[in-house]
């Protein structure tokens, strides 16, 4: 049975790194994995880009948006208002990782997703500034992958030590070359065993 991979949007964001995601979802082998978009704004940009491509979307409505700069109290509250609807979707869609590289959406579902004892990869494209939040859910992350070499410098030295380098691909090359997007997909959720 194809383990089934959520994506997290919140629809409104195309990043590099988005974008990558996008192109990666298509170029996965169906026979081993079933990708769906989950996304929270079915409005924005990027969403109407989803819309376009033949995907599963699942909208949803986070209960309390995470503001990754938020002190760890304020910030650990935010985030498990959110986990039993985060429960309820992995539980109905049959979730076995999900893959976020949004900030507060990552945060959002971290505890949710592990306490379903599945995996949730963050992927963090934008230098590190003051996110206590962060650093505390780190721990509930099945893998960091972050898009640079000056990125994995700027976060803190307790998350460095398990964080991958693995750049995006460029949209546009991994639309034509299905290869590459495999690629650089399955680098990212080969331990979401």
């Amino acid at each position: 049975m194809p383990k089934t991979i959520a994506f997290l949007f919140s629809g409104r964001i195309e990043s590099p790194t988005n974008l990558a995601l996008l192109a990666g979802m298509d170029a996965l082998d169906k026979s081993e994995y079933r990708p769906i978009a989950l996304v929270e704004d079915m409005n924005g940009d990027f969403a109407k880009r989803l819309q376009k491509q033949k995907l599963t979307i699942v909208p949803f409505q986070l209960k309390c948006p995470v503001d990754p700069t938020a002190s760890r109290l304020k910030g650990a509250w935010q985030t498990f208002r959110n986990s039993i609807m985060v429960l309820m979707l992995v539980k109905q869609f049959q979730i076995d990782c999900v893959v976020s590289a949004e900030m507060g959406l990552t945060l959002a579902f971290s505890p949710g997703v592990y306490a379903a004892r599945k995996k949730i990869i963050w992927m963090q494209e934008s230098l590190w500034e003051d996110y206590p939040i962060a650093e505390l859910w780190s721990g509930y992350m099945g893998g960091l992958f972050v898009s640079s070499e000056k990125v994995l410098k700027s976060i803190p030295y307790s998350l460095q030590y398990h964080a991958k380098v693995l750049e995006p691909p460029p949209f546009e090359q991994a639309l034509k070359n299905k290869k590459i997007a495999k690629n650089y997909m399955e680098a990212l959720f080969k331990d979401c065993n």
